[in-house]
């Protein structure tokens, strides 16, 4: 008799007493779909063939449920932290005028200090860049144009006031020679600041008025017009 001829029923004996004193069954059952060493390693947990062990490490989820498990539910929460944050796009501030004083003139152009309160509605601070705009007066007339570079910080959902000062270079000083008699010249302010952050940038517009009183008239060099 060969030697796999007598090896093999003392295989089998033996793995037969190894099952009974672990408390397995060793048939398998026929038609589950798994594959053979599968079906004994069912029967018998405690069994382990060099077969089912390759198996178990191919196969490592199915063999760690619970681990399985956990590892979805963290990949879930992380794709939809992804897609929320890939969704969620920043809001624009909100700006609101709040003044607009000529603090001092000249032949060569006037001082104008601005205020504009800004509402932050994202989860991350801004910066408000530059503050520009254009002087006109009455009937649309341009008198000059002006910016600066406030630089000035808005907090992450809060709100701050953005002061600044331009001076605005007079670009047609004749245009205020209608207004020599009167008391004071009321003026618009069209300006527009940029506020933003390393990825987002954004430039907002505002409207201010304000009055250049008789005095302010003949700083600016009037009394020859």
């Amino acid at each position: 008799m060969g030697v796999a001829a007598t090896a093999a029923p003392i295989l089998r004996i033996t793995t037969a007493l190894a099952s009974r004193q672990l408390g397995c069954a060793w048939s398998a059952v026929p038609g589950d779909g798994l594959p053979a060493h599968r079906r004994r390693e069912r029967r018998c947990p405690h069994l382990v063939t060099p077969m089912s062990f390759l198996y178990r490490r191919a196969t490592m989820f199915d063999a760690h449920p619970r681990s399985c498990a956990s590892l979805v539910r963290r990949r879930l929460v992380l794709l939809a932290a992804l897609s929320w944050l890939a969704c969620s796009k920043p809001q624009p501030p909100t700006i609101t005028p709040q003044l607009a004083r000529v603090s001092a003139v000249s032949f060569r152009g006037l001082d104008l200090d601005v205020e504009v309160n800004v509402d932050n509605p994202n989860a991350f601070p801004l910066f408000a860049d530059s503050v520009s705009g254009t002087l006109f007066v009455a009937q649309g007339q341009r008198l000059g144009h002006g910016a600066s570079s406030p630089t000035h910080s808005i907090p992450a959902n809060g709100s701050s006031l953005v002061q600044t000062r331009l001076h605005v270079d007079w670009d047609a000083l004749s245009a205020l020679a209608p207004f020599m008699t009167a008391e004071s010249v009321p003026y618009v302010f069209r300006g527009d600041v940029a506020i933003g952050s390393e990825s987002f940038h954004v430039t907002l517009p505002f409207t201010l008025s304000g009055e250049l009183t008789r005095s302010q008239l003949l700083q600016a060099g009037l009394r020859g017009l």
